[in-house]
């Protein structure tokens, strides 16, 4: 399991790349990555343990040196496994906090709510933790 997980984290920062170039030109020390998921409510332990998953990925590649030399950092956040929580969450996610992707969410019902501002924004959307049909087309 840990070693899916490493890989996942890897496999994320090669299709980032491109993002990661532009982010350099923020001059920021850190790359920015955000998560609304559970961490309350009925699916709590489900985004608890993406989180964890996600933060052993981060540090192993922070260990490495990070990307370039900057370290990864996770902003997660909780929606308690409802979509109405999801869309401020995804706001400041991209908006306030200005990450540079959204990895890891857990939930068919707030990947759904998610994808409004993800296609305005045209934010990479890596891992969500769902079966959600309107996450396979192509883009989602």
């Amino acid at each position: 399991m840990k070693q899916r997980l490493l890989s996942y984290a890897l496999l994320f920062l090669l299709l980032a790349q491109p993002l990661l170039a532009h982010s350099e030109k923020n001059g920021s020390t850190e790359i920015l990555l955000g998560m609304s998921t559970a961490l309350s409510g009925p699916a709590a332990e489900l985004g608890k343990e993406m989180r964890r998953g996600v933060l052993a990925g981060l540090e192993y590649a922070n260990r490495a040196g990070g990307v370039n030399g900057r370290a990864l950092r996770l902003i997660a956040m909780d929606d308690g496994y409802e979509p109405s929580r999801t869309a401020p969450n995804m706001h400041k996610l991209l908006e306030e906090d200005r990450v540079l992707a959204i990895i890891g969410n857990v939930g068919t019902p707030t990947a759904i709510a998610s994808l409004p501002l993800i296609r305005e924004q045209r934010t990479l959307f890596f891992a969500p933790f769902s079966g959600a049909g309107g996450l396979r087309r192509n883009p989602p």
